[in-house]
Parts: structure tokens; sequence; C-alpha cells
């Protein structure tokens, strides 16, 4: 048990101590660069809390960077430099992102699809349901099924675009990527590009990123301590790589299965060749 009850943020708010999160951090570093030994993470940790616990005066509160300072030295101190540079890496690009948050609102982001976003926008106002207000008074009188074939007629046009851009490619295409957040419609999506291009003899098969998963106890977590299935650390990607060559060349693979319920993932269980018209459709 800890002496240590709580830290400092940054934005000065006192906040309670939880050793966990040294934990993780420590292991999220270590996954970097390939290590995956939660115990030594832990004992790591432990020998970072000792030595805050002995150079923290009595009745001050350690602040974030203390911290964060006492991890990087233990990391050394225990011949684990490239854990230590990883740590560096992360704790340097957290901050370049914290000093960029000032300027989010006047700097567009090139991670956004801005023509996109502007097309949709144009489709509702030329529609007069850009507002929920305008929706409710359309749906008030009646409109709401000519609104619904609308849209549909519009994502339609964007599948089939999407669909002949893929087949305007179709000697150098070897795979489609699918993302986007839960029910957000990439399943209905892919199929119904699939059957665009079936109609051209092609057939697109699916490679589901999320059975690459790690076992749960090999899993990194958050600043929070929860399982982190966003990161690509929790991904085996050496084997999605060594797949995607393998089926691109010709070659049959046997793909993992990762069952959820039990956190454990199944070597080597479905077997996966591409055909020559066959476009492999990676779902994440």
């Amino acid at each position: 048990m800890t002496k240590l009850t709580h830290v400092i943020k940054r934005d000065g708010s006192i906040v309670p101590f939880t050793p966990e999160r040294i934990t993780n951090a420590i292991y999220r570093a270590a996954v970097a660069v390939g290590g995956r030994d939660r115990a030594a993470s832990e004992a790591l940790a432990a020998q970072v809390i000792a030595q805050l616990e002995a150079t923290t005066p009595e009745g001050e509160i350690p602040n974030i960077e203390q911290i964060q300072d006492m991890v990087e030295k233990v990391l050394i101190e225990n011949g684990h430099a490239k854990v230590a540079k990883a740590y560096i890496l992360y704790r340097e690009e957290r901050a370049r992102q914290r000093e960029k948050r000032t300027d989010r609102d006047r700097m567009p982001s090139g991670n956004i699809p801005w023509p996109k976003l502007w097309q949709t926008l144009d489709w509702a106002c030329s529609h007069n349901v850009h507002t929920t207000a305008l929706l409710n008074e359309a749906i008030r009188h009646d409109r709401l099924h000519e609104i619904v074939t609308a849209a549909e007629a519009a994502y339609h046009e964007d599948v089939e675009n999407a669909a002949n851009m893929i087949l305007d490619r179709r000697d150098e295409v070897r795979m489609v990527l699918v993302t986007g957040p839960s029910s957000s419609g990439k399943t209905t999506t892919t199929i119904k590009i699939g059957e665009h291009l079936a109609e051209f003899g092609f057939k697109l098969i699916t490679l589901n990123i999320d059975h690459y998963f790690y076992d749960l106890d090999m899993h990194p977590k958050d600043e929070f301590g929860d399982y982190d299935f966003e990161t690509p650390q929790a991904l085996n990607m050496k084997l999605i790589n060594q797949n995607l060559t393998d089926l691109f060349e010709g070659r049959e693979v046997r793909i993992p299965y990762y069952d959820f319920k039990t956190g454990k993932s199944v070597p080597e269980h479905t077997p996966m060749k591409l055909g020559k018209q066959d476009i492999v459709r990676v779902l994440k």
C-alpha cells in the first residue's frame, strides 16, 4: 500500500493517485518495442512508486511531470533503454498534442474529409432538412418517405461510384479498406460494393482485422486501465502483414480466430486463398 494518495495534474487540479496507470504506461511503451511482460511492468512500476515515496517530502503531492521523470529514470536504470525511448517519444507526442489544442479552432484538420462534409451539407440544404427543426417540420408534413428515398438514392450513387473506382483500377487493386465506427454501415456498404463488383466477375474476400487481436493478458490498456481495442499495438501487425503478403503472392494462409468471450486467439483457424478475380476486403 503506497503512502502517495494524490497527484497534481498539469491544470493544477488534484486527483487520486492510481498506481495502475504507471503500470499501464510502462506496459504500453514495452508493447511498442515488442515486449509483452505485464509482470515486469508491474515490478518496474513498483520501483517508480518506491522512489517517489522516498524522494517526495512529507506532506507534498507529486505532479505528473515528476512521476513521468521517475518512470524514465527507473526504466534506464534497469537497462530498458528501448522501452524508455518509446516512453519518451510517447510523452513528447502527447506534449505536442497539448500544444496544438489551442490552435484547433483556427486550423482545419487534415484528417477531416471536408469535401464529403460539404457534399452532405449541400444535400441537406437542397432538401431543406439541414436542421433538426426543418427535419421535424418535414416529418409533420408527411415528407419522411420522400427524404428517405432521396437519401437512399444518394447513398446508392456513392456506393456505385466507389465500386466503379475499384473497377477502373482492376489491374492493380488487390485490397479495399472499409473502416468506420460501430453501426456506420460498413457491412451493408461492403455487401453492396461486392454485388456491383460481382457483375464484372470480381469477388470481395473479407479479412476481419479483429481476429488478429493478441490474447487479453497481452493486451495494452489505456491511461484509465481499460483494454484498448483501438490501438494498433493490440493487433499482431506482423502476422497481418505476412498473411497479406502470402495471399497476394497466391499462397493459402490460415487466419487466426479471436474469441471475444474468452479473450483468447486461436491460431491458424480459417483457411483463406485468393483467386485471380478476388479482392481482399479488410474490415475494421
